[in-house]
């Protein structure tokens, strides 16, 4: 896979200082305390949890293809897979916290048959309650609780006859002729690999990650439905500010946030790669297609667009969608 390059210039590639190195020992002490971090055995229970619902996703899968008449050649071979996003993705394992997943099925399974057939197996299942289904939206979703861990599971319909454990979503061939709702649920996925390529320090990025997460929940402008700060924000901010200080640790890259982005002139959008030439626009590049959402822009103040509006551009080519930030 081709390098990527960051948006812009490193302010400093200076190793952090031996006083730097302490504030950050300090800091993770604190961050230990105000947002524990799960046990071993937890972890393991996640992960067993991600693959009892990647079993129960595959025998569906298998199970859709025979009651549409399909050989059973063809519905064994039409496999199935699941991918996370998020912060889970990141690995914050912070106590509480939900996994995002998306489900991926080949051409003969459809989204009708995730929101009707899936979710009747769902609701019967002994460990699963408090299921949603909410079809209507823009990014199609199933909630619920499996246990006491809330998953957000989406959906992906690949025009492909066969979905192996393997396949790689970030390859660009995978985005040929999806839908909108197939789309915006495989880029949660696809960014949050891109932001891990992207990241050059990756400890430093998961200790800042966590101190804004936190500092954002109790200032109370960490949500997305109430147009502040989400998840893919925070990951986006501080993904940039590690590309501006890739040697620096947790404590400088938290007093650098709030310092840079204090002055940030706004209608400049923060972006983690260059945009392409406007040539190669229109075509789908290999990184590009995921690239066009590592993007968080306001806009320029006039008229009601003086609060903010995000803009996370979509996996291909198309009017952006809009979530209007509140003014803090």
């Amino acid at each position: 896979m081709a390098a990527l390059r960051p948006s812009m210039q490193a302010i400093s590639t200076e190793p952090p200082t031996p006083l730097h190195l302490a504030y950050t020992e300090k800091l993770n002490a604190y961050m230990e305390q105000a947002v524990p971090q799960e046990s071993k055995d937890r972890q393991q229970k996640r992960i067993a949890i991600l693959s009892d619902l990647t079993s129960t996703f595959k025998q569906w899968v298998h199970s859709v293809c025979l009651a549409k008449g399909l050989a059973q050649p063809v519905a064994e071979a039409a496999g199935g897979a699941l991918f996370t996003s998020g912060s889970y993705r990141l690995g914050l394992n912070e106590v509480g916290m939900d996994i995002d997943a998306v489900c991926v099925a080949p051409r003969m399974v459809t989204r009708d048959d995730f929101f009707e057939t899936l979710k009747v197996i769902l609701e019967d299942h002994e460990s699963i309650h408090n299921l949603v289904a909410i079809a209507g939206a823009a990014v199609p979703i199933i909630t619920f609780d499996y246990g006491d861990i809330n998953i957000d599971l989406m959906f992906a319909q690949l025009p492909v006859d066969s979905v192996p454990p393997t396949i790689d979503i970030n390859a660009d061939s995978v985005l040929q002729g999806l839908d909108t709702g197939t789309q915006r649920s495989l880029n949660g996925p696809r960014v949050t690999n891109l932001i891990e390529r992207l990241v050059p320090q990756f400890d430093a990025f998961r200790q800042l990650l966590r101190c804004i997460r936190l500092w954002a929940k109790r200032r109370g402008i960490y949500s997305n439905k109430m147009s502040y700060l989400g998840g893919i924000n925070c990951n986006l901010l501080c993904a940039f500010l590690c590309q501006l200080y890739p040697k620096a640790c947790a404590s400088l890259l938290l007093e650098r946030f709030f310092f840079i982005l204090k002055d940030w002139n706004w209608p400049t959008p923060i972006m983690l790669t260059p945009p392409p030439p406007p040539h190669r626009v229109t075509t789908l590049t290999p990184e590009w297609a995921t690239r066009r959402r590592a993007t968080w822009r306001r806009a320029r103040p006039s008229g009601r667009s003086r609060l903010g509006p995000m803009r996370r551009r979509p996996a291909r080519r198309r009017p952006w969608p809009r979530l209007r930030r509140t003014r803090a």
